[in-house]
């Protein structure tokens, strides 16, 4: 059975540092996608990457981490939700909504500029 795409697609991935995010020179989204990524990122280079980001889409979704998943009790703290909504709001991102369904380690917080 032949399968027919509906839409067309432009997908290029970078295999980068996203500390490198701004040379890439992207131009602008409509939506972007942080999944399973930002938390990694020292505080100072999460609200420098987060800053840079607010420039180039009005809408961002993160997900996070719930639990301890992590050997590094700094990494487990970055990766939660409150921290991330934190790093948001201190660079000027309004949280729209904050996707938690019971029992997924996974959530998502959906904020704009």
């Amino acid at each position: 059975m032949k399968k027919t795409l509906l839409f067309s697609s432009n997908i290029i991935l970078h295999n980068c540092n996203i500390l490198d995010i701004e040379k890439l020179e992207l131009g602008n989204f409509d939506i972007t996608m942080g999944l399973n990524s930002l938390y990694y990122l020292d505080p100072s280079q999460l609200i420098e990457v987060l800053n840079y980001i607010s420039t180039i889409t009005k809408k961002l979704v993160i997900e996070c981490r719930i639990g301890t998943p992590f050997s590094s009790q700094s990494l487990n703290q970055r990766a939660s939700v409150s921290y991330m909504i934190k790093a948001l709001k201190t660079t000027g991102y309004y949280i729209e909504y904050v996707e938690k369904p019971k029992f997924h380690l996974r959530p998502l917080i959906i904020a704009s500029t």
